[in-house]
C-alpha cells in the first residue's frame, strides 16, 4: 500500500514487487505486509518513506528567471528602439518577446484546456491556432507602442498614464 496515492491494501498475491507510474511530487510512504514460511504474519507492515521532487520547471525559481529574462528582453527592444530609429534588432526582440510570451500562456493553460477536454489532440492544435492568430495583431499593438515612445520621451508617457489613472 503506497499512502497518499492507494485507498486501501491490495488483495494477497505472490508478486515481489509493486509498480506505481506518474506519481506527482510529495511525500510517500509505502507499506509491506508480509508472511514467513509458516505463514505467520508480521504485526506491523514494514514502512519505506520517500519523496518525489517536482520537477524543474515547476519550480518558483524557474519562474522568476523566467520573469526577468521576459521583463530583460522587454527592456532590451525599448532600449534598442529609442537608441536607434532604424534598428532591425529592437523588432527581433519585440518578436521574440512577444513569442515567449504567447508560448508561456500556451503552456500556463495546457493543463487546464487537457483537464476538459481529456488531452484531446485537435483541442490543442485548435488552441494553438487560436494563439498564432493572436500572435501578430500583439506584435503589430507593441512595435505601434514602440513607434510612439521615440515620438514622445518617456517621461512624458509615464505622467500621462499616471495623470490618466488617477482621474
Amino acid at each position: 500500500m503506497l499512502e497518499g496515492y492507494d485507498k486501501d491494501w491490495y488483495p494477497i498475491t505472490g508478486e515481489t514487487k509493486a509498480t506505481y507510474t506518474n506519481l506527482s511530487s510529495g511525500k510517500y510512504t509505502f507499506k509491506v505486509k508480509s508472511m514467513n514460511e509458516m505463514e505467520i504474519w508480521n504485526k506491523e507492515p514494514n514502512t519505506f518513506e520517500f519523496a518525489i521532487k517536482p520537477p524543474f520547471w515547476s519550480t518558483w525559481w524557474l519562474a522568476v528567471i523566467q520573469i526577468v529574462f521576459f521583463v530583460s528582453l522587454l527592456g532590451a527592444s525599448i532600449y534598442f528602439n529609442r537608441t536607434n530609429s532604424e534598428s532591425k534588432v529592437a523588432a527581433v526582440l519585440v518578436f521574440v518577446t512577444v513569442l515567449i510570451a504567447v508560448e508561456c500562456i500556451a503552456v500556463s493553460i495546457e493543463n487546464y484546456t487537457d483537464s476538459y477536454t481529456g488531452g484531446i489532440p485537435i483541442a490543442k492544435l485548435v488552441i494553438n491556432i487560436l494563439l498564432a492568430l493572436s500572435f501578430a495583431p500583439i506584435e503589430n499593438i507593441v512595435i505601434g507602442w514602440m513607434k510612439k515612445m521615440k515620438e514622445v520621451p518617456l517621461s512624458t508617457l509615464l505622467k500621462r498614464k499616471i495623470i490618466n489613472w488617477m482621474r
